[in-house]
């Protein structure tokens, strides 16, 4: 089964995480039963994304999970009604490529302002925690769309974040590898349970 992780910079950075570390290979998973591929864009917001359908068509995974929203709050667009739409908006799109049949939607990460960097827009982690249960509100009765929760991610976070307040340092890293690959696995269950068919 073909999977594709997409997203912006926390996606290639995991792909690029897998790559170094021979055992992590595949995010771990058995080679005969999953393909994963990353496509990851740093600095991306929803709409470059649509820019990546094409590729989609052409890996023909049957679930893509999607790292997205972060980089689309901004100092002028705080409307997390607005983003979880347009989040759940493409995922909608992705479904309707030809392969496609499940999606995973992954809730965004805080961030924190670090001194001398780029500032950040104000009140960024309650837009991050208003789209996070939006989502989760749009996607309710949905059953071709869950959501990731990133569990262990959201306490003690800060711990969990590189120098520049954004990304994802070691033990970060490793977390959301065991949460994305957690995703996965959950997809691939719904897809193969013995109503699933009957479902889709």
């Amino acid at each position: 089964m073909d999977v594709l992780v997409l997203g912006h910079s926390f996606v290639r950075r995991l792909g690029e995480f897998c790559d170094k570390e021979d055992s992590y290979g595949n995010l771990k998973l058995y080679p005969h039963r999953f393909n994963i591929h990353f496509l990851g864009f740093g600095g991306a917001h929803i709409a470059n994304l649509r820019a990546a359908i094409p590729n989609v068509w052409e890996m023909e995974p049957a679930i893509v999970v999607l790292q997205i929203g972060g980089n689309d709050i901004s100092f002028t667009n705080q409307n997390a009604t607005l983003i979880g739409q347009s989040i759940l908006d493409f995922a909608k799109v992705l479904l309707q490529t030809p392969t496609v049949k499940q999606v995973v939607i992954c809730k965004l990460h805080y961030r924190y302002q670090v001194p001398g960097q780029r500032r950040m827009p104000l009140q960024y982690n309650l837009c991050v925690d208003q789209i996070n249960t939006h989502l989760g509100d749009l996607t309710r009765d949905i059953a071709q769309i869950t959501i990731q929760p990133h569990r262990g991610m959201f306490q003690n976070w800060q711990s969990l974040r590189a120098p520049d307040g954004i990304h994802l340092n070691a033990l970060g890293m490793n977390k959301y590898f065991t949460s994305i690959r957690g995703s996965i696995i959950d997809a691939h269950n719904i897809l193969t349970a013995p109503l699933a068919v009957s479902r889709r």
